[in-house]
């Protein structure tokens, strides 16, 4: 995080306030919490199972003329192949089935958009990635201890490889940012934005899994 900064200070400081609010609710997710966490990985297998198809479709929409970012895209569409499986081994050895947990519709949402912003401009998707990467680097690493406690590391396979990985992520994607044009910056930042109160609702919906299950056991 410290080696770059994003260049526009508007898009920096929406930043900044967008990620306080997704680690303040990290912070009170109930992650020893079995079926919340258990939730908590349905939606996130949800979310990545898309990840190579948008990042597919970013990276061959560069033009010729931006070939370093279509390159870079490559690299990040390799990176990604599989990682939602992370997701849904964990929630296996949970003792769960992704077939009990539909999307839900914020996550719905948080994908279907993706296809918007890539068709303003590729580099808008970037507003989607940023937000994400920044939260497994930052909160990664304590939530995975956590995880562990509670369940074994054959439970956390997710965030464990995601807290080890996106560290370096954080900084190549404000470069990557900062490369792009300045028409494309309120993109980004409108996608910031709806990434980040989108996930922070997905977290919510999550959270009352265990509230929804006495109901239904009432």
């Amino acid at each position: 995080m410290k080696e770059s900064k994003l260049r526009v200070s508007s898009l920096a400081k929406t930043y900044e306030h967008t990620m306080e609010k997704m680690y303040a609710a990290l912070d009170v997710f109930p992650w020893e919490n079995k079926e919340c966490y258990a939730q908590f990985s349905a939606q996130t297998f949800h979310m990545t199972k898309y990840t190579t198809r948008l990042a597919a479709l970013t990276a061959g929409s560069f033009m010729i003329s931006e070939d370093s970012m279509h390159v870079n895209g490559l690299v990040h569409l390799k990176e990604e192949t599989g990682h939602e499986n992370l997701a849904l081994t964990d929630l296996r050895n949970l003792g769960f089935k992704i077939t009990d947990f539909p999307e839900f519709v914020p996550v719905k949402l948080m994908i279907q958009s993706q296809y918007y912003f890539i068709q303003r401009h590729p580099s808008a998707h970037f507003g989607f990635v940023l937000p994400l990467e920044s939260m497994a680097g930052v909160r990664g690493p304590k939530l995975t201890q956590i995880l562990k406690d509670a369940y074994g590391e054959r439970c956390n396979s997710f965030l464990r490889v995601h807290s080890e990985v996106d560290q370096g992520h954080v900084g190549e994607m404000i470069k990557l940012i900062n490369m792009s044009p300045d028409w494309i910056m309120p993109f980004i930042e409108e996608n910031l934005v709806q990434t980040g109160y989108l996930y922070c609702q997905m977290l919510t919906l999550a959270s009352k899994a265990q509230s929804e299950k006495k109901k239904k056991s009432a």
